[in-house]
């Protein structure tokens, strides 16, 4: 006995063969099931498929359990009315009594459906405050029938969701038709992102397939490092004009010019805001180095390769050592954000008065 089945409605199909013992004998070690499908439809006659099972079915009478034999995920060509043939035969020593209940005939009907399917690019990862990443979404008729009017459902971490009303398409046919639909995003905030889109989400329209429907992803918003970095070292200048280079000796109650330079090593402009901050302490003989000097800079736009001085104008009152410290941050995500690879600290002197008489005995 065999009972074939085949669900309707759509153009792929599983078809499962039941096979049960309704004699009273079996040979278990020696005896295969075969199981021959022949499908006819509007295109005339499918390939045959074959199934074969080593397991041998134990009679009803004592207990036994039916034998499955699967054909999988049967793609079926065109919509119409299909027939399904199964004939099973017993290959081992075991003969039938009964041979004519081996042959069973399914006779159904395949739709002709739509299938929309969504399409999205996938951006690459972005830096915080960086360029919009955009997204691009497309749906596509790639079943065999016109789709209902539908919607599509396009969720962006940082940016919300967005509902867009999906015509109805021919098959083949794209919406939108001449362009996707375009998002440009731009963050304020670090992390991974996740971005998701999905056609018909309520379900209504009958598809072929359903699990092309939705498209989930993600990408990762990082934190670029700065576009500027301090100059190694501190520039010492004398005179009244930071852009006079002539190098001295810095002396007590002259006025001096402590000058650090600030430069764009990128190829992009500096638009953000940043700032530096400066400080001064003098060395004393114990060791301790009280503060004398601090203040915050704020640095305008750089283009690439410019570079722009912070000037530090004193009257030093006392000669020795100087250890000065210059710490930049730059604005992101609403807040400052610093990065220590760009810290720099280093020392100077500061020479007596000429004709000072020196210290000490």
């Amino acid at each position: 006995m065999i009972i074939p089945t085949a669900p309707t409605g759509k153009d792929r199909i599983d078809c499962v063969v039941t096979v049960i013992n309704t004699g009273g004998g079996y040979d278990y070690e020696n005896t295969d099931i075969t199981a021959r499908l022949d499908i006819t439809g509007p295109l005339g006659s499918e390939p045959e498929m074959v199934q074969t099972s080593r397991k041998a079915a134990k009679p009803v009478s004592q207990g036994g359990q039916a034998v499955k034999l699967f054909f999988r995920d049967i793609a079926l060509p065109k919509g119409g009315s299909y027939t399904n043939t199964v004939a099973v035969k017993l290959k081992g020593p075991a003969r039938e009594i009964v041979t004519d209940n081996n042959k069973k005939t399914i006779t159904y009907t395949v739709k002709k459906l739509p299938d929309l399917q969504v399409w999205i690019s996938r951006p690459s990862d972005v830096r915080v405050s960086g360029p919009k990443r955009w997204f691009q979404m497309m749906v596509r008729n790639t079943g065999y029938a016109a789709s209902p009017a539908s919607k599509a459902v396009l969720h962006i971490d940082g940016d919300g969701t967005h509902t867009y009303s999906v015509p109805s398409l021919a098959p083949g046919e794209t919406y939108p038709a001449d362009r996707r639909i375009k998002r440009g995003i731009k963050w304020r905030t670090k992390g991974r992102k996740r971005y998701s889109v999905i056609v018909d989400p309520d379900n209504k329209v009958l598809e072929r397939n359903e699990r092309n429907n939705r498209i989930r992803d993600s990408l990762k918003v990082y934190l670029p490092k700065p576009w500027f970095v301090f100059n190694p070292t501190a520039t010492v200048v004398t005179g009244d004009s930071l852009y006079f280079k002539k190098h001295g000796v810095l002396t007590v109650g002259r006025k001096e010019h402590i000058v650090f330079a600030v430069y764009n090593d990128s190829e992009r402009q500096l638009s953000r805001k940043a700032s530096v901050d400066i400080t001064l302490r003098r060395q004393d003989d114990s060791g301790r180095s009280p503060l004398i000097f601090h203040d915050t800079y704020r640095i305008e736009p750089l283009f690439p390769g410019e570079k722009r001085y912070i000037d530090i104008t004193r009257n030093f009152q006392d000669a020795g050592t100087y250890l000065y410290t210059a710490t930049m941050a730059v604005y992101y995500d609403r807040k400052y954000h610093h990065w220590k690879s760009n810290d720099i600290s280093g020392s100077f002197h500061v020479e007596p008065e000429v004709g000072e008489a020196p210290v000490g005995p």
